[in-house]
């Protein structure tokens, strides 16, 4: 198993829920200060059409996307994710210190969990680098 460095599941499960300025700030000290950006992906088509390269465990340290695929729910869903983008989180998961089987693995889940009709990825663009301390 990866070692992912973030708690963004577990750590923030309050009674309350975080309000904008909790948030940025929460965002700002687990990934540093880089430009990050929301990307929701509605699970319009059968396939998520996504697909990512790197991971913890390759040359390519943090999950990126990899190419987006016609026909797919990421292509039809016309977000501004972009090949090249990093990927953070997916749903509120953290993607970054892991391998990338368990990258794809969260990913597919998320895609596959009938219980919301889209996805939502945490993103930075190409170029920049979340804070890396705890890897």
């Amino acid at each position: 198993m990866g070692n992912n460095i973030c708690s963004c599941t577990t750590k923030f499960l309050e009674k309350r829920p975080e309000t904008k300025e909790q948030k940025e700030k929460r965002l700002k000290k687990t990934y540093g200060n880089i430009p990050l950006q929301e990307v929701v992906i509605y699970k319009v088509m059968p396939t998520l059409g996504l697909a990512i390269e790197g991971g913890i465990n390759s040359s390519q340290m943090f999950p990126r996307v990899f190419a987006i695929q016609p026909n797919g729910s990421t292509f039809y869903s016309k977000t501004d994710l972009k090949v090249g983008n990093i990927l953070l989180e997916v749903n509120g998961t953290c993607l970054v210190g892991l391998q990338h089987s368990e990258v794809a693995a969260n990913i597919a889940n998320a895609f596959l969990d009938e219980s919301q009709d889209y996805l939502t990825f945490l993103v930075t663009e190409d170029g920049w680098q979340p804070k890396t301390s705890s890897i």
